[in-house]
């Protein structure tokens, strides 16, 4: 997925994601893909492609009540999923406001994506 695409579908799921106010967008490209960020006053929403691999990583995360089952059922409308992993965790953080701060934050939630991909990782 092309950054271009996954920024437009990351822009479809925003409204079943309470990103509350502020609303800022960056994408970082790297040598096996691209990464999405959009983020708020609530929360963010970040989506990591890699296209030779034919894989996605969308994470997201708000404070408050969210209902994740909807989240779920959007993310299954926009992305052709053969099948995937769904992990709910109570850990979160939000992410900075200046944009090299987030822009170097962003490759490193890549990078742990990247990881997390790895068989057994």
């Amino acid at each position: 997925m092309q950054p271009d695409e996954l920024g437009r579908t990351l822009a479809l799921l925003a409204p079943a994601w309470p990103l509350g106010r502020r609303l800022e967008r960056l994408t970082v490209e790297g040598p096996d893909g691209a990464s999405v960020v959009h983020t708020g006053s609530s929360g963010y929403l970040a989506a990591h492609g890699y296209p030779e691999r034919g894989l996605i990583v969308v994470e997201a995360f708000g404070v408050g009540e969210v209902d994740s089952a909807h989240f779920a059922a959007e993310v299954e409308t926009h992305f052709d999923l053969g099948g995937y992993d769904l992990r709910l965790s109570r850990y979160g953080r939000f992410l900075p406001e200046d944009a090299e701060l987030l822009r170097r934050v962003l490759l490193g939630l890549r990078s742990y994506a990247t990881a997390r991909l790895v068989p057994g990782g």
